[in-house]
């Protein structure tokens, strides 16, 4: 067990290195945040590269889609559009209708139901 976190130090030792060498060099040579991140860039395959800017397309059309949601929301009214008065087949499906158009909203108490 000793030999093998002794190699995991020497691993980790190594690794610290390497990160402090890469932070010193960056501060002594002067180089602003804007020069590393170009580098990053640099280091960044082709592949992720596509995948983030498909990220951030898909980003941009979510939040267009998400405005024109609200937009629309705020426009449309919920109320169903109808003919002022439906065409019926049968007689009693217009009696049915005009109790119905009576008792909408009225509650239980309005029991209008034909026979």
């Amino acid at each position: 067990m000793t030999r093998m976190s002794s190699q995991a130090l020497r691993r980790l030792e190594a690794h610290n290195a390497i990160l402090e060498q890469l932070g010193t060099s960056n501060r002594s040579s002067g180089s602003s945040s804007h020069q590393s991140n170009a580098s990053d860039e640099e280091r960044v395959p082709a592949w992720a590269q596509k995948l983030l800017d498909a990220q951030k397309e898909s980003k941009e059309r979510l939040k267009s889609f998400k405005n024109e949601v609200k937009e629309t929301g705020k426009r449309a009214s919920w109320k169903l559009e109808r003919s002022p008065v439906p065409e019926f087949k049968y007689k009693r499906h217009k009696i049915q209708f005009d109790i119905n158009q009576k008792c909408y909203g009225k509650g239980p108490e309005c029991s209008g139901y034909v026979r």
